[in-house]
Formats: structure tokens, C-alpha cells, sequence
């Protein structure tokens, strides 16, 4: 949140004001890495002054001052920003005397800021937690299990963008083909349906099944902008859980090829890679 104030002995066309503005702007930005959205510069010829140097009168004379927020550039930025900006005086205005001052002003940020908020108190609230997200975790009937479609359309999607040999495969499949395997599980043995929401929508869920005492966790899936919450976590524990409450033999993962960056989520919780099955490409 830059201030600049540039004055000058002598008036100035329109566009030579603007190009000075322009430039200041950039240096500010390129040097000082100040927001240039946020830098307001004002040009105050003093046309009726004289200025004066060692008692004797100046043909021209300048003085810029540029007001920051304490403590938010080093030392070096700070004498790059005077050596260019007394540079871009001299060369838009003339041989400006070797008095001529720039001046970098350091505030402190309780002192100023902008649209009414200090920039202490912006500071505060850049540095504020984000608002705790709201979930809530449930099981699903099996008639419902249509609801899950969405997002495991977006997995399937994943897959086939990842898949190197096998895309063809993941665009013709269908969530309908994908729930009749669900359904057979579920008359095999057990399913478990379990979902997350936000504000009423589903943004993760797993499915589950215990089939001759083998737990597998069949689909996983969280929607990219809801990661990083432990929703993943949460849904995969549950889902141990109720493997274990079944007193299952063991339990297994099924990670399709392309997909190998979950790996260590699922080795967290004792997964390994056991078996690498080889599938021929269909035409080769």
C-alpha cells in the first residue's frame, strides 16, 4: 500500500506526468513488489515556488517521497528504489541538481492505511484461520447409491486422463455398470455406502464391501476443492472400522494404473503394493 508524493518546480505536459506515474508504478512493483492497484502517486507542480540550493536559486528542482509500511523491504530494496528512481527524475526531467532528495518513508502499519482498515488490521486478517467447514459424515442406503454418480463420474474422468494404455476403457465405462458391481457385493456379502457433505451437497464418499471375510474398499473419492480437510481420511477409517467390527481376514486396495500419487495416503494406513497384475492392451 504505496503513498508517493512527487514535487516539481516547473509545470509538466499531461502525458509526461502520466509516463512519470506509469514508471514509478513499475518500479514500485518490480523493486518493492508493491501491489500497483494499491499505489497512488499524486504530482504537485509548484509553479509559483522558487527552489533554492545553497541560498542560490534552481533553474528546476524536484523532491519525491514515498511512503511504505514499515519493515516490509530490505535494506538493498530500498537503495535499488532511490538509485532508480532518482535515475528516471534525471532522465524525464533534466540534470536534476545532486540535492535533490528521494525519500523513503517507513510508517508504522497501526499508523495508515486504506479504506478505512489499517494496515495492521489487513494484516490480521490476511493471517486469520479460514472459517472451520461444516461436514457431515453419513451411511448410505444402497437405493440411494445413484447420488454418489457425480463424483465418481469425476473419478472415472480422473482415470481416464491419467491411464497411459487403458483411456478407452474409462470413457466408455458408466456408472451404471460400476453400481451393478456395487449391487452383486452387497448380495455377495456386505456394503458399506459412506458420504460427506457440505451445506447439503456431496463433496466425498466411499463404498466398501466384505465379501468371504476380504474387506475392499471398492471407490474412493473427494472433490478437488474440498481436499485438504481430512475428508479422505475420515471416510477411509471409517470404513476400516467397519471392516474390523466384521472381523475380516484382510483388506485390499485396488489403485488403477496412472493413479500411483495416492499411494502414500493409503500406505499411512498399512497398505502395500502385493501384486502388480498386467492387463494386455486391447489391439496389441
Amino acid at each position: 500500500m504505496p503513498y508517493l508524493n512527487l514535487k516539481i518546480s516547473k509545470k509538466l505536459p499531461t502525458t509526461t506526468q502520466e509516463f512519470l506515474a506509469a514508471e514509478l508504478t513499475r518500479l514500485m512493483a518490480e523493486i518493492l513488489h508493491k501491489e500497483p492497484t494499491l499505489t497512488a502517486i499524486t504530482i504537485e507542480e509548484l509553479e509559483q515556488s522558487h527552489w533554492f540550493i545553497n541560498g542560490e536559486l534552481q533553474t528546476i528542482g524536484a523532491h519525491l517521497a514515498i511512503n511504505i509500511t514499515q519493515n516490509t523491504n530490505s535494506a538493498l530494496q530500498k537503495a535499488e528504489m532511490l538509485t532508480a528512481a532518482a535515475q528516471l527524475l534525471n532522465e524525464t526531467l533534466g540534470q536534476l541538481p545532486s540535492a535533490t532528495y528521494v525519500i523513503i518513508h517507513e510508517l508504522p502499519a497501526e499508523t495508515w492505511g486504506y479504506d478505512g482498515l489499517s494496515q495492521a488490521a489487513r494484516k490480521q486478517i490476511r493471517l486469520a484461520p479460514p472459517p472451520a467447514i461444516t461436514l457431515e459424515c453419513a451411511t448410505l442406503p444402497l437405493d440411494e447409491i445413484d447420488s454418489i454418480a457425480p463424483l465418481w463420474q469425476q473419478l472415472n474422468q480422473l482415470h481416464f486422463e491419467k491411464s497411459s494404455h487403458f483411456a478407452a476403457h474409462y470413457e466408455k465405462h458408466s456408472f451404471d455398470v460400476r453400481k451393478q458391481v456395487f449391487i452383486e457385493k452387497a448380495q455377495q456379502g456386505q456394503l458399506l455406502i459412506t458420504v460427506v457433505k457440505h451445506q447439503d451437497k456431496l463433496v466425498g464418499y466411499c463404498v466398501s464391501s466384505v465379501v468371504k471375510k476380504v474387506g475392499e474398499v471398492e471407490s474412493l473419492f473427494v472433490s478437488p476443492e474440498h481436499r485438504g480437510a481430512d475428508i479422505g481420511e475420515t471416510l477411509l477409517k471409517q470404513a476400516l472400522s467397519w471392516m474390523d467390527s466384521l472381523k475380516v481376514s484382510s483388506k485390499k486396495i485396488a489403485v488403477y494404473a496412472g493413479n500411483e500419487a495416492v499411494l502414500n495416503f493409503y500406505e499411512k494406513f498399512g497398505f502395500h503394493a502385493k501384486y502388480l497384475i498386467l492387463e494386455q492392451v486391447h489391439g496389441n
